[in-house]
Parts: C-alpha cells; structure tokens; sequence
C-alpha cells in the first residue's frame, strides 16, 4: 500500500507502516504511525529525500534500517523535522514509535 497524503500528486511506497485500520485500498490518505525504511542501493534517497517527504507529511515516527552499516535508527517528529532518538548497532535493545516499545534483536535481524 502506497502513502499519499491529501491533495499530493507523488506516492511513495515504504517498506513497512503501522497506521490505524482503513478500508483505503490503494493508498493511505492519513498519517501513519510510523513508518520504516530499509536502507537500498539508492542510499541518498532513502536517507535524505524521503526522510523529508514523510517528515513533510507529519509521520510521527520514521526507522531507518541499514543492513550495509548493521544499524537501526530510529527518528521523531519535532518542530516539522526528524530528530533522532536512538541508534541501534548490536545486540537487543527497544525500539520505539510513540508510547510503542518493540523489543529487537539487531544480531538476527542482520544475521
């Protein structure tokens, strides 16, 4: 399911969202929950344009999963921009998106 926000003309396609129950079929017109992307070929894109684009759009929460680095970080919404809130290396750990706590295991998930 794509995400396009009311009146925008682009869709973008993340990897994984979480947002309330829809009966959208094609593309989710509110504001996810969180949303997460897995770090592609195309580092630049996922790393700086759509980091603005959902930002622009007020997703609350955003991840970024990076299999080439080993890293999950994970970023809130403050004042229109992304302020990272944790950095996730090895070993387990909580990741989060609002009051939501996600226990991880980085090494399997890289593994």
């Amino acid at each position: 399911m794509g995400l396009s926000p009311r009146d925008a003309r682009e869709e973008l396609i993340p990897d994984l969202m979480v947002h309330d129950p829809t009966d959208e079929q094609r593309a989710l017109r509110g504001v996810p929950h969180l949303v997460v992307e897995i770090v592609s070929s195309h580092r630049g894109k996922d790393l700086v344009a759509k980091v603005q684009r959902y930002a622009a759009w007020g997703a609350p929460s955003y991840w970024i999963v990076d299999p080439r680095d080993r890293v999950v970080i994970t970023m809130a919404l403050r004042d229109g921009l992304y302020a990272e809130t944790a950095r996730l290396t090895a070993g387990s750990g909580v990741l989060t998106y609002g009051d939501v706590r996600v226990p991880a295991d980085l090494d399997e998930l890289f593994g």
